[in-house]
């Protein structure tokens, strides 16, 4: 999905959100070549709380 992002849209950078205790996306993510951008504070409602969610992204110059 990442490569067509690329190369058929010709996007310039793709990014994700991850809720904060997902580790197994975040693995996902780093993994297929995202950088960690930052963490948002309290940005979602999950299991009953508010969570932080996790920023990653990469540019088409380093995929």
């Amino acid at each position: 999905m990442v490569t067509y992002g690329f190369e058929e849209r010709r996007l310039g950078k793709v990014w994700a959100r991850v809720l904060a205790f997902n580790d197994a996306s975040t693995r996902v993510l780093e993994k297929a070549g995202f950088e960690h951008e930052g963490t948002l504070p309290d940005q979602a409602f999950a299991r009953g709380e508010r969570v932080d969610v996790e920023r990653y992204g990469v540019l088409a110059s380093e995929w």
